[in-house]
């Protein structure tokens, strides 16, 4: 007959996992020390620390940055990797503080820079609650509508900066066709938003309109660390369309039925939202639509005459595309027209 050995059990006081000795000794040792896990020790005496838990937490950064790393990110062996561009460091760096990651950077100079973090049973925990897997460029989640509607707004600005291509009318995606069910369940969290379509070469193509892209998403921002480089476009041609407004004196009313207008609303669109007739919606838009073109005309103006007095100053047209933010091709057009 088989003699069975007593075994004694104590729990780990960091993770609260149990622990099984073999022998009273070493279970008594163990007591007499508060001696921890094997992974919670390796963890304590680990150079490199972070705290993964605070990307489990209902908040807004925490979503942003969830929607990021499915964008970018890399989940595997309970470990998260996030590597950018040099010209995106700081992002990589508001990440790194927000994980309160107090390891060295993967520095690569002109190749980028990244971070790389590991807490197992977080990151399982994370990939079970959004549905991460292995090569997720392949495997999205099955659905996200499962988390609160509110929040996801917040992830889905995560996954544009990762993502996504902004410019002054819209924000659009073209990305691996597994992911059209994803964009279609974005599409959901606004009222009267396009689904995701398939192009021609096989890829999922979603595009934000306007109206939700200034009115829904951009109040959010000041709550997210988001990626300046990509958003200065759009948030520029916002102000400038408040900064016509203002100059002209039109009413609040008034400056919500051209924000519409411009949004690409229809004439009835407009006449049923604010309870008016088609006919006083085409005598504002013919009244201040003149306004918004004369302004327009003003900046375009401006920008020519900048362009030209920096071509002539003998600066490269790589230098004039930086600073003002514009293609060396528009560049180009101006210099020959008007020389």
């Amino acid at each position: 007959m088989l003699s069975i050995m007593k075994k004694y059990k104590r729990i780990c006081r960091i993770c609260g996992k149990e622990l099984e000795y073999g022998s009273y000794s070493a279970y008594y040792l163990a007591e007499k020390c508060n001696a921890v896990c094997r992974i919670c020790a390796t963890r304590k005496n680990a150079k490199r620390k972070c705290d993964l838990s605070s990307l489990l937490e209902e908040t807004p950064e925490a979503y942003y940055w969830i929607g990021f790393l499915l964008a970018d990110g890399h989940f595997e062996n309970g470990r998260i990797k996030f590597h950018l561009a040099s010209k995106d460091s700081d992002q990589v760096k508001k990440f790194a503080n927000f994980i309160k990651w107090t390891g060295n950077f993967d520095d690569r100079g002109e190749l980028g820079i990244g971070v790389a973090a590991k807490h197992t049973e977080v990151v399982d925990e994370l990939c079970k609650k959004f549905d991460i897997k292995k090569n997720k460029t392949y495997n999205p989640p099955k659905t996200i509508l499962n988390h609160n509607k509110e929040l996801l707004k917040y992830l889905l600005i995560g996954f544009i900066d990762g993502d996504g291509t902004i410019n002054e009318n819209s924000i659009r995606f073209r990305i691996h066709s597994s992911w059209l069910n994803i964009l279609n369940e974005f599409a959901n969290l606004f009222d009267n938003e396009k689904k995701a379509t398939t192009t021609k070469d096989g890829y999922a193509y979603w595009r934000i309109n306007k109206h939700n892209t200034t009115e829904v998403l951009l109040p959010l921002m000041s709550s997210v660390p988001y990626l300046k480089r990509k958003w200065e476009h759009l948030t520029t041609a916002h102000n400038n369309t408040k900064t016509i407004h203002k100059r002209y004196n039109i009413s609040d009313r008034t400056t919500n039925i051209l924000h519409m207008i411009e949004n690409g609303a229809s004439t009835k669109e407009v006449s049923k939202r604010f309870n008016i007739t088609t006919d006083c919606v085409l005598k504002i838009k013919s009244r201040y639509g003149v306004c918004v073109n004369r302004v327009n005309k003003e900046k375009s103006s401006k920008l020519k005459k900048e362009i030209l007095n920096l071509i002539h100053e003998g600066k490269k047209y790589k230098e004039i595309s930086s600073k003002l933010g514009i293609s060396i091709s528009y560049i180009s057009k101006i210099k020959n027209k008007y020389g």
